[in-house]
């Protein structure tokens, strides 16, 4: 019988994370990762220099060559960071994005929060397109 959990315990690039003072600490080896900008800050610097146009095309590029978690990241910078106006195609591709990953994803609670990501995703994107 397969342990329920062991699919996330066995994947070397999952940080240590533990709970300390009702604070969450995450540590991966860098330092400079202990107490990290808000995801929001970091995303409108990454916009600021490179385009919602441009990271979101480097993020079907990703997708395209098998590369679905990283093109996620790229979507994430253009919705924490970006304007309003490409949201409703950043939604969009998150939605496909995550799905290609659920339907990929052997772990039923990984699967299962990856499809409710794509759903409120795809909700989300249709609302911007009105």
């Amino acid at each position: 019988m397969r342990p329920l959990c062991g699919h996330f315990l066995q994947l070397p690039q999952q940080p240590v994370a533990f709970l300390q003072n009702r604070q969450r600490i995450t540590i991966d080896g860098n330092a400079a990762h202990l107490f990290p900008s808000p995801a929001a800050e970091i995303a409108a610097d990454v916009v600021g220099l490179a385009g919602e146009r441009a990271l979101l095309a480097r993020a079907r590029a990703r997708a395209g060559s098998g590369e679905a978690q990283r093109a996620l990241h790229l979507v994430d910078f253009v919705l924490d960071g970006g304007g309003r106006a490409f949201a409703g195609e950043a939604l969009a591709l998150k939605a496909e994005l995550l799905a290609a990953r659920a339907a990929a994803e052997p772990s039923y609670i990984a699967r299962s929060i990856l499809e409710n990501g794509a759903a409120a995703a795809a909700a989300a994107a249709g609302d911007e397109a009105h």
